[in-house]
């Protein structure tokens, strides 16, 4: 009896499973009959194809997804060429997925979930120079990807887009990334070694936090914002951390436990560090601060050091300010170095071919310096957002609604930074 219970179990198996071969949906966006997603294989190895031509639906939830009940017998994702986008949670906790994942040309955009948990796909994940966003949670936990090539399109990688790919040992990160996502790299704790490139302006909260395998970090010199938490227990970078003259602000917890660490260079226009920024970073032995005026900062920004056995190194014309400020009058040795740049103002204008900006600090009208008119431009937050983006006629925009803070500009290839009262 219970051998004929099993044959009719297995029967009824074979039978659920064999109906999905051939299955097919339409899943395209705004015509759904652009895009053709279809079943193949046998009862325990399907094959999943994406053809047509357009873009693909957002699905509201993973359980929204038409081959979600069988998901865990699709051992192959096909895209084809024509797919020009991959919606929210399309292939969703599809662990058995195995092999190298392919994303061809002609798809711009990766959706939020998209490849989440596909832990069984291996070796390189190359992101084409098409694709302009990468969605939050796009790949997180696929952890058998073993190297990451972001692509020079790519402007945003969402929050945890990478977080918890555990085998990613290299992370190239393209030109054209301007805002990198809370957590997107969480828990990536093989990478070994990370260049932040010169287009990025917001790091995120939790970024890089635990990727512990890093042992050189280069930050890139348009970095304006470090998050909460960004690099918390990268106990692996050793020697010396620059932080750009672009950056504004370093949030709490920043480089928290980044114990290899030996020497901290503090850029121009640091204004502000959160507390406990670089606590338990046991291995300093040097700090060097170019603001010309000292940031007024926490006890806990360097808890656990004792800094009576620390040396702090700030431009000549500012010894005397730092050796009557709170915490680093703390510093055992304060040298005042005649080298290191004095200015009128932390931030300086910067100027490319031919362009600036003025004033700055600015009040209500920002003059743009230009040989022509302004056109598009856009200005941004330290977090990346755009609050204004619109044309110009003139040589000036108006700026009185910005609350104040620090902003970026962007005009074509120039990008500026300026106060705003």
């Amino acid at each position: 009896m219970k051998k004929i219970t099993f044959l009719l179990m297995a029967l009824c198996f074979c039978a659920l499973t064999n109906k999905a071969l051939g299955q097919s949906w339409n899943i395209g966006y705004p015509t759904s009959t652009d895009l053709v997603a279809m079943i193949s294989g046998d009862s325990f190895n399907y094959s999943l194809t994406i053809s047509g031509s357009g873009a693909m639906k957002d699905f509201v939830t993973e359980s929204a997804v038409p081959w979600h009940s069988i998901r865990t017998n699709i051992t192959s994702i096909v895209i084809n060429t024509g797919v020009t986008s991959i919606g929210n949670y399309a292939f969703y906790n599809c662990n058995n997925v195995t092999g190298t994942l392919s994303v061809p040309n002609s798809v711009t955009s990766i959706g939020d979930y998209a490849f989440y948990k596909c832990s069984s796909y291996t070796q390189t994940l190359s992101i084409g120079n098409q694709i302009t966003a990468i969605g939050n949670y796009a790949f997180s936990g696929c952890s058998g990807i073993t190297s990451a090539n972001i692509g020079n399109a790519v402007t945003t990688i969402g929050n945890s887009a990478f977080s918890g790919c555990s085998g990613i040992t290299s992370a190239n990160i393209g030109d054209a990334v301007t805002t990198i996502g809370n957590s997107a790299f969480s828990g990536c704790k093989n990478i070994n070694s990370l260049t932040i490139p010169n287009s990025v302006i917001s790091i995120g909260e939790n970024a890089f936090s635990g990727c512990m395998g890093i042992t050189s970090l280069s930050l890139g010199n348009s970095v304006a914002y470090i998050g909460e938490n960004a690099f918390i227990i990268c106990n692996g970078i050793t020697g010396t951390l620059t932080i750009p003259n672009s950056v504004s602000y370093i949030g709490n917890s920043a480089f928290y436990a980044c114990g290899g660490l030996t020497s901290l260079i503090i850029g121009n226009s640091v204004a502000s560090i959160g507390e406990n920024a670089f606590a338990y970073c046991s291995g300093l032995a040097s700090v060097t601060n170019l603001n010309i005026n000292p940031q007024n900062i926490n006890s806990n920004v360097f808890y656990y050091l004792n800094l009576g056995s620390k040396t702090l190194n700030v431009p000549g014309c500012a010894l005397n300010d730092y050796q009557n400020a709170t915490v680093w009058s703390s510093f055992g040795t304060i040298i005042g170095n005649e080298q290191l740049p004095c200015g009128t103002d932390n931030i300086e204008t910067v100027e490319t071919d031919n362009i600036s900006i003025y004033p700055d600090p600015v009040k209500d009208e920002l003059f743009i310096k230009i040989d022509y008119p302004i056109g598009m431009f856009e200005i941004l937050n330290l977090q990346g957002k755009i609050v204004i983006k619109q044309y110009s006629n003139g040589n000036s925009i108006n700026v009185s609604s910005l609350p104040r803070g620090v902003y970026i500009i962007q005009i074509g290839d120039f990008r500026g930074k300026f106060i705003k009262e």
